[in-house]
């Protein structure tokens, strides 16, 4: 047996490994990247400034994928540092109950007065009868 001890020196995700051999002599190995845990989940969000921001823009009727476009042209990032995706805005509106730009450039109209085409046709049908 050559190997007295070994130590294990753990610094976030790394491993440095120290071996003391029989007479007192050292060996030290370099560092080893430990697997990151598999379920790791890291939410992305944004502040409270970028939230307004999106729902101003979502509220003007930008689909997600423009909005995301739009935001990071302003230089806004979500809480990670990353630019925004369209994926990502999906997730922000799930989260904090935003309606998307489509929905709400629709109701919109609606209030203004349009429908849609088969409210139309409904429309004729029943004066029909």
């Amino acid at each position: 047996m050559l190997i007295e001890d070994i130590t294990l020196i753990r610094s976030g995700y790394k491993v440095a490994v120290k071996l003391r051999l029989r007479g007192s002599r050292t060996h030290k190995l370099p560092p080893v990247n430990l697997p990151l845990p598999r379920a790791t989940v890291v939410r992305r969000d944004a502040t409270p400034e970028v939230l307004t921001e999106l729902e101003a823009l979502l509220e003007a009727g930008y689909p997600d994928r423009s909005a995301a476009w739009e935001l990071n042209q302003r230089g806004r990032r979500d809480s990670r540092g990353d630019k925004f995706t369209q994926q990502c805005i999906q997730i922000l509106r799930y989260w904090y109950n935003m309606k998307n730009g489509i929905r709400q450039k629709r109701e919109q109209l609606r209030k203004q007065g349009y429908k849609l085409g088969r409210e139309l046709a409904d429309d004729q049908n029943t004066s029909l009868l």
